[in-house]
């Protein structure tokens, strides 16, 4: 009966052992895994966006449309948009009912979806036949690099000298859009 009892807590002990070495095992490959997945991930830098940071985007005809060829006098709205964003047709609406304030902006709205995706969204907010207004498309993570944010809408005023003068990360209203616009015109 002895031997049967010493054996009976040899296979328990192997059966915690081995319990607790799988556990502990377990722990081991998912800290591994994770130390992995962040060292493969680069690192999020903060931006400080003072001017118009160096870009170089594509308009819906396949330009390349950059910083150089703005016009300087004039302030520059961008806005980072998305066409499925509800936020972003606001912001479409009060650049078109309120268009006549923007007369002396140049607006570029900015997105990373299909060129196609994009014209559509221009004529469904009828704002392809301004002079002053472009649809531009970036790749994969550009726009956040140069940027700083991945937000929609987002809105960048520079004023006239291409300096920020404000940084949106959310819907605003026709009021507050046009009080910077005619801020940063003044400058």
């Amino acid at each position: 009966c002895n031997g049967l009892y010493n054996s009976l807590v040899m296979r328990k002990t192997v059966a915690i052992i081995s319990i607790f070495s799988i556990f502990i095992l377990m722990i081991f490959l998912t800290i591994r895994k994770a130390s992995k997945v962040k060292a493969g991930m680069p690192e999020k830098t903060i931006v400080e966006l003072k001017e118009i940071p160096e870009f170089e985007f594509e308009n819906t005809e396949n330009r390349s449309v950059s910083n150089l060829d703005l016009e300087t006098g004039k302030s520059v709205l961008i806005i980072h948009f998305s066409p499925n964003c509800d936020f972003c047709d606001q912001e479409a609406r009060i650049i078109f009912n309120y268009y006549s304030e923007f007369d002396n902006s140049q607006i570029l709205f900015v997105s990373n979806h299909s060129k196609k995706s994009i014209t559509q969204f221009a004529k469904k907010h009828q704002l392809n036949g301004f002079p002053n207004l472009q649809f531009l498309q970036y790749k994969k993570d550009k726009f956040e690099e140069l940027f700083g944010t991945h937000k929609l809408p987002s809105i960048f005023i520079f004023d006239t000298q291409f300096q920020l003068l404000k940084k949106i990360e959310e819907s605003v209203s026709a009021k507050t859009l046009i009080k910077y616009t005619r801020a940063a015109n003044d400058r």
